[in-house]
């Protein structure tokens, strides 16, 4: 009769593993933890969205508030063709209608759907010189890093003016 087998010669020898670390060498779970791929998707994923809104808070396009001075305008215009104060519904009504105006009118400015118009650009060249030859408010002048240039109306119509005068 055979002798049995010893339990060590029960595996083969691709099986048994030999490990040449000490137990004070072995990685941390965390650290093997970020090997798996389904962990690095999540976090190129959470990266991605992070990063997303963060260029949109910089844009600015992440809401629309409405100023105070078109709030008042909606209602006087409301009041001017009803005949009447307006209730707070109908300046909502309005307002919601601004609303809706203004992210059509930033998706268009988006698109660079206002580029090469020349319709646009003489719209706006008209209201520049009106705004800056009546002296009711200065047009604003804003850089490239949003902070104003320093051109008052003062100094828009000693460079403008004189080339059509």
């Amino acid at each position: 009769m055979e002798p049995s087998p010893t339990p060590a010669a029960c595996f083969h020898r691709s099986q048994i593993e030999v490990s040449t670390r000490s137990a004070g060498d072995r990685k941390s779970p965390k650290l093997e933890l970020l090997r798996e791929p389904l962990v690095l998707f999540f976090a190129a994923g959470a990266l991605l969205f992070g990063l997303d809104r963060a260029v949109d808070s910089r844009r600015g396009d992440a809401e629309i508030r409405v100023p105070a001075p078109v709030r008042a305008a909606a209602a006087a215009k409301l009041e001017a063709s009803l005949g009447r104060a307006a209730s707070d519904d109908e300046v909502r009504s309005a307002l919601e209608t601004w609303i809706r105006e203004e992210a059509v009118y930033r998706e268009g400015l988006r698109r660079g759907l206002d580029k090469f118009d020349p319709v646009i650009r003489e719209r706006v060249v008209h209201k520049t010189l009106v705004v800056s030859l009546t002296g009711l408010m200065e047009p604003p002048v804003i850089g490239s890093n949003g902070a104003s240039s320093g051109l008052r109306s003062g100094h828009f119509g000693r460079r403008i003016l004189p080339c059509f005068g």
